[in-house]
């Protein structure tokens, strides 16, 4: 090509540039296998309505999320999650818009967080086919790169999906420091929880810190709750009609504890962690509360999805 751009990722603003090098149907498009799950058809609908925001895709690529859990290759038996085909065939002298496959049946070993990273990571490697790079640089250097910008797009991403609350952001700080996060919006619509203004869960892994501090940084006047139950441990703010609930395991009900959690008067605070552990938050609102309603407090235990 004979223009130059600053990223491997094209910005949307760049787009007018690349006209003369479009297809004549650009963007991605998503198309799902039978079989997978709502949870994340919401979650990468959600992704593809930001890349395509975002940046430009001067040539079409379709994206095949399959139901499957990992594929492998019939020549040496390699195991991998994603795929891109460019789609040029060179016998026939014909060309095809590319494709992308990606493995997207959740199941307990994997995360839709994993997913979401593996369409961006092939995403980088269409890229790649689109400034024609593929061909002179080694398999490492175009893995390396490929990683390294679906790491960059995916925090990007995560900085942009910001819970915020009828009180205010949910903001999260390990050791101090806000981090991003990636929030999954749950269509809870079973008793005793609908209905409900908003449901998510924040999922994460965290090693080697000392806390890690859940807040709703609001300037309202709120009324702040402290609450509990079996194995459940939550914080509900109210205000007029509106309520709202971070809720989470509590660890230390029955069992032998992997991390001590606590009340805050804005949320929950996680200290005393074992090497590496797992948390889930809970985050639920309604807007039309009453003094006795409980919706939120079911809606943000974790165990209710198990």
């Amino acid at each position: 090509m004979e223009e130059t751009f600053p990223y491997l990722w094209i910005d949307r603003k760049d787009r007018k540039r690349c006209v003369k090098y479009s297809a004549k149907a650009t963007s991605i498009r998503i198309k799902y296998e039978n079989g997978i799950d709502q949870l994340l058809i919401d979650q990468v609908d959600a992704l593809a309505e930001y890349l395509r925001k975002h940046y430009y895709f001067p040539v079409r690529c379709n994206i095949h999320i399959t139901d499957h859990k990992r594929y492998r290759s019939d020549s040496d038996g390699h195991i991998f999650y994603g795929v891109f085909y460019d789609n040029n065939d060179v016998y026939r002298k014909r060309k095809l818009y590319p494709e992308i496959y990606v493995a997207g049946r959740l199941y307990r070993s994997s995360s839709i967080e994993q997913i979401l990273y593996t369409i961006l990571h092939e995403l980088s490697h269409y890229y790649q086919w689109f400034f024609d790079e593929i061909r002179d640089r080694t398999d490492r250097s175009i893995e390396i790169e490929a990683t390294k910008w679906a790491r960059i797009i995916l925090e990007e991403y995560k900085e942009s999906q910001t819970i915020s609350t009828p009180f205010g952001k949910l903001n999260i700080y390990v050791d101090g420091a806000p981090i991003n996060y990636l929030p999954i919006k749950l269509r809870y619509d079973r008793p005793p929880c609908k209905p409900l203004s908003a449901c998510y869960r924040i999922k994460g892994i965290v090693s080697n810190v000392s806390e890690v501090k859940c807040v709703i940084e609001t300037t309202e006047d709120v009324d702040f709750s402290p609450e509990s139950g079996e194995d459940y441990i939550c914080t509900t703010l109210t205000k007029d009609n509106v309520m709202l609930t971070v809720g989470t395991e509590d660890p230390s009900y029955g069992k032998t504890s992997k991390y001590s959690v606590r009340h805050i008067e804005n949320g929950l605070i996680f200290t005393d962690f074992s090497e590496k552990t797992k948390l889930i938050l809970g985050v639920a609102w309604v807007s039309d509360a009453d003094d006795y309603d409980t919706r939120t407090w079911y809606a943000a235990d974790i165990a209710l999805d198990r």
